[in-house]
C-alpha cells in the first residue's frame, strides 16, 4: 500500500493537504455566493424587485402582473387592499408572483416588461444591462 513503510507517512501528509485545498476553495465559494451573478442569473429578491423595477411603474403594475401569469382577480384585491398605492400594489405583487412562480428568474420580468400592454423596454434593456 501507499506509504506504509515503517517511519513514514507521506501519504499522509498529501492527503491532509489536499483535504486542506478542498477545504479553502470551499470557503471561497461561501464567502462571496454571488460573484458572477448578474441580474438575468439567479432568482430575483422582492427587495431587488423593488428596487430595480417597482420604482420605475405606476399604473403598469397590473399589466405586468398579467403577463407574470398572476390571476386578475387576485390582482384586483391586491389593489383594492392597499389602496390603489402603486409601489404597494407592486410589491404584494411581486410578493405573490415571488410565492406562487415555480422558476422565478430575471428573463421573465424582463419579457413581460417589454410586451406591448406594459410598454417598459427601456427599463428591460437596463435591466438586460445589469
Amino acid at each position: 500500500g501507499a506509504g506504509v513503510v515503517e517511519g513514514q507517512s507521506w501519504s499522509h501528509a498529501a492527503g491532509s493537504e489536499a483535504g486542506h485545498n478542498e477545504r479553502e476553495s470551499q470557503d471561497k465559494i461561501r464567502q462571496n455566493p454571488g460573484v458572477a451573478a448578474s441580474t438575468q442569473h439567479g432568482v430575483p429578491t422582492l427587495k431587488d424587485l423593488m428596487e430595480k423595477v417597482a420604482v420605475h411603474l405606476s399604473d403598469e403594475w397590473q399589466q405586468l402582473g398579467i403577463q407574470l401569469n398572476l390571476d386578475q382577480e387576485l390582482l384586483r384585491r391586491i389593489e383594492l387592499n392597499t389602496t390603489r398605492d402603486p409601489l404597494g400594489c407592486c410589491r404584494e405583487m411581486f410578493n405573490q408572483w415571488l410565492r406562487k412562480e415555480l422558476d422565478p428568474s430575471w428573463d421573465k420580468i424582463i419579457k413581460a416588461l417589454k410586451t406591448q400592454s406594459v410598454d417598459q423596454p427601456r427599463l428591460a434593456r437596463d435591466l438586460e444591462e445589469q
